[in-house]
């Protein structure tokens, strides 16, 4: 998985990697119904499951390394708005805010 690959780049080079900001966005423009599901679909995989993944598989070495860590997780504006344009993008803002909340 790219995340792991990732991770394990990270640790190879810098030793303990004892922060991490995960920053994953697109947005889409449009009604909720005139949007397609390959549209939905890709912007929540990319702005929700991006950031789960780059928490959980951070989180796990952060963890068993013994060290304090730390997860930021960006979420914008959108987290805390409503626009209903920006239907897709604000969903998923709005789950990375809860998600965080639930990690910390």
């Amino acid at each position: 998985m790219l995340f792991e690959r990732l991770a394990e780049a990270a640790y190879d080079r810098s030793g303990d990697v004892r922060l991490v900001i995960n920053n994953a966005g697109i947005e889409t423009i449009g009604f909720s119904w005139e949007i397609p599901d390959s549209t939905w679909d890709r912007l929540l995989s990319i702005n929700v499951r991006g950031v789960v993944h780059g928490s959980r598989i951070f989180a796990r070495r952060m963890i068993e390394s013994g060290k304090p860590g730390y997860i930021s997780n960006v979420a914008s504006i959108g987290a805390l708005g409503m626009m209903p344009t920006h239907a897709p993008y604000m969903m998923s803002k709005h789950a990375v805010l809860s998600f965080t909340e639930c990690l910390y």
